[in-house]
């Protein structure tokens, strides 16, 4: 498949900026900033006279079918010296409101809703969102945390012909420069759950630059130096720090189970319980901290990242730990692409177990950004940094990345350089990054490099691509994250969007083609992909999709540089997936794949039967995969997800094996910041990735006004089998920031 990743993105929602009043705005289109002496009441009605002299955006573009907008926005901007005040006023004529969700933080992208997105740094480098459906829920996103959840308010009301928003969104939420006069880039959008529209202030009917892999959603990877410019902004009182703030958290833990926790994704292991510790942030700029965890908790399970479905490469998991987490993309700074598999990472902290202590600095300053790491565990003394330089309008970045890695009887040390260059008008994106490892693990330092070198264009329906990639046998950074060594040669992948007419029952469609071919250091391919799609969406929010990838390693009993007995090995997929009613509180989902796929006989949880005759790392087979999904939100609050999924692998040589998933998820919001949550999952067969087992979990999670938190656990959803575990958290927060400010 086609994934590619163009250097440490963070999520955010696709905005595109207003302009002083009417029609959508361009890129770097300059608007006024408005400062007011009296700041608006708590109303959703927006008739105060303190909205008279706001910013007004209106003249919303549809972005999914490249066309103006049906159902008028407009949004309404005025800020402070504490606060931005922001209006949306959201027609909606001819279809209806969906509005289901009613836990903060929980269903987002479901239902109707409102974004204003910000970058107080101007260059990509610090971006927020804020978020409200048409109940008051919201939704708050950081590039800098994926734990972003400041105190914020939001009001709204109901109106004969639609809804209207009210967003209150203090300074302090977020990292502003410190300059009193300031220029930032913002943008505002809007989704329409019941049609699948995505709604936005600011656009470039010519060229989708701004977003990584040409397509449009709740939720992509943009490039804010696309949005527009909002100058005049003239803070009093920038120029010092915000206050710090920390969670300090008591545990315990009681039961048969106490002391089995999840140390590293999918690993379980008998861990006493940490009782007492801290994560805290001390500003010293408004754009640079200082972060620390002593003893932070590794107890709370946050995500269950289970899966059965077969893989060629190991599974790359999301990092949720706090201190890891807040200011990851300034250490992981040099671009990195990944094509038909996941991109390599020079520092990967999931791979790190418990950690005990960890001291970080991390932010930006001026055009540059920058994060430097410490992390002390069981066994590891590891130290990290990141560096970047962007210009204003995005056109250059320049990074700097390194990792320190000390583990018992192992050094790792790994630097790495790279840079990306754009042009605004044509979507010419050239990329190139070049890491070197050293010591105990490589033996020569032509053998520990990877080189990749590409050009990335982006331009109108269009995305093309030819990358150049070698990566040397003994590159694998210890701390990091190596799909695949000793592989050079070329890629190359051509992605084309279409979009339909008015009247046309089709919404849009889409083909790709993906091809690679590379060999290793004895001259022989070592992994050849080739890669082609076809997706068609309907208006009645129906998507089919059919795709088949060829892909083929060659292994060997011995790699470089004897290369002993190698097998070529077989990683074939035809892929037919049906989708309805994705991005909505009732998406169905079903994908069914077949074809010569070998079974993976190293690094997993259950001992699939086939392995019992491989020769190498893998085992041919031709294996078949289902899942279906689908998820419901009901009155008061309830909610549902049923997976159903399974693969069966039949081997050439041996026995064949099987594994099937069973989960299903019940939730209930108690209130804006309390949810309940009921999970029971069962998985039989040793096919797959995941050891067999019947789970069953149940969560609590509340949040106070004052941002403190309380957590009650029985077992975890992410374990194979039930855990007789309760686990009983109590996070005391202090000061005025809020988590991953």
């Amino acid at each position: 498949m086609l994934r590619p990743r163009i250097t440490a993105f963070c999520a955010v929602l696709f905005s595109v900026l207003p302009l002083a009043a009417g029609a959508s705005v361009s890129p770097g289109q300059i608007v006024t900033a408005v400062k007011t002496a009296t700041a608006p009441p708590q109303d959703a009605a927006l008739t105060d006279p303190a909205w008279a002299p706001a910013l007004r955006a209106a003249g919303f573009e549809n972005a999914t079918t490249r066309e103006s907008a049906r159902n008028a926005t407009t949004a309404l901007l005025l800020y402070d010296d504490k606060n931005l005040y922001v209006g949306f006023i959201a027609e909606q004529h001819g279809v209806p409101l969906t509005q289901t969700q009613a836990s903060n933080d929980v269903g987002y992208g479901l239902d109707d809703e409102v974004t204003i997105s910000i970058d107080p740094s101007g260059s990509n480098s610090r971006l927020y969102a804020f978020t409200s459906t048409p109940l008051g829920v919201r939704y708050e996103f950081s590039s800098e945390s994926s734990r972003y959840q400041p105190p914020w308010k939001t009001v709204t009301s109901a109106t004969a012909d639609g809804y209207h928003v009210m967003m209150t969104i203090p300074l302090a939420d977020m990292r502003v420069g410190n300059g009193k006069n300031q220029r930032w880039r913002i943008n505002f959008s809007r989704y329409v759950a019941a049609n699948g529209d995505l709604l936005t202030w600011s656009y470039d009917a010519g060229s989708s630059t701004y977003c990584s892999n040409n397509s449009y959603g709740a939720t992509i990877y943009c490039d804010s130096t696309r949005w527009p410019i909002l100058s005049g902004i003239a803070l009093a009182g920038v120029a010092k720090a915000p206050p710090p703030y920390a969670d300090v958290y008591a545990l315990g833990s009681a039961g048969r189970d106490k002391n089995v926790f999840e140390t590293t994704p999918q690993v379980f292991t008998d861990q006493a319980a940490r009782n007492f510790g801290l994560d805290a942030t001390v500003p010293f700029t408004r754009s640079m901290a200082f972060v620390t965890a002593l003893g932070p908790d590794f107890s709370n399970v946050e995500t269950d990242q289970t899966t059965i479905a077969p893989q060629e490469f190991a599974i790359q998991y999301a990092e949720y730990r706090p201190f890891f987490a807040q200011g990851s993309n300034y250490i992981s700074a040099v671009p990195a692409i990944g094509i038909n598999g996941p991109s390599n990472q020079m520092f990967y902290s999931p791979s790190l177990g418990i950690v005990d202590d960890g001291f970080k600095v991390e932010g930006t300053t001026g055009q540059s950004a920058i994060g430097v790491l410490d992390a002390k565990g069981d066994g590891f003394n590891d130290q990290a940094f990141g560096y970047s330089f962007q210009e204003p309008d995005g056109t250059l970045q320049l990074a700097l990345q390194g990792v320190d890695a000390n583990h018992p009887g192992i050094t790792d040390r790994t630097i790495g350089i790279g840079g990306t260059y754009q042009n605004l008008h044509s979507g010419f994106s050239p990329i190139v990054s070049y890491e070197q490892e050293t010591g105990t693990l490589v033996g020569s330092p032509g053998l520990g490099r990877q080189l990749v070198a590409g050009e990335i264009t982006n331009h109108g329906l269009w995305q093309t691509g030819v990358v150049y990639k070698d990566v040397g046998p003994d590159f694998a950074p210890i701390d990091g994250y190596t799909a695949i060594q000793d592989v050079r040669g070329p890629t190359a992948f051509a992605v084309y969007n279409g979009l339909a007419g008015q009247q046309s029952i089709i919404k849009s469609y889409k083909f790709a083609v993906v091809g690679d071919r590379l060999v290793d250091r004895s001259g022989a391919a070592h992994q050849v992909d080739t890669y082609e799609s076809a997706a068609l969406q309907l208006k009645n929010l129906l998507q089919f999709k059919i795709s088949t990838d060829a892909s083929e390693l060659r292994t060997y009993a011995q790699a470089y540089p004897l290369y002993t007995n190698p097998k070529n090995v077989a990683f074939d997929t035809n892929e037919i997936s049906l989708n309805y009613r994705d991005g909505t509180p009732s998406p169905t989902d079903f994908s069914y794949t077949f074809g010569p796929f070998a079974v993976s006989c190293a690094g997993l949880p259950a001992f699939p039967l086939p392995c019992a005759s491989a020769v190498n790392t893998y085992t041919p087979a031709y294996t078949q995969q289902f899942t279906l999904t689908t998820t419901r939100a009901f009155r008061a609050g309830y909610g549902a997800t049923v997976e159903y999924a399974g693969t069966l692998e039949r081997a050439f040589l041996g026995t064949s094996d099987a594994q099937f998933l069973r989960r299903i998820s019940l939730t209930h919001a108690l209130g804006g910041d309390a949810q309940l949550a009921l999970s029971l999952q069962g998985i039989n067969g040793t096919g797959g990735f995941a050891a067999p087992g019947n789970d069953l979990a149940i969560s609590y999670h509340k949040r106070f006004p004052n941002q403190s938190q309380l957590y009650f656990e029985y077992g975890s959803p992410a374990s194979y089998k039930t855990l007789q575990r309760f686990v009983l958290k109590y996070v005391y927060h202090i000061g005025e920031g809020g988590a991953g400010t």
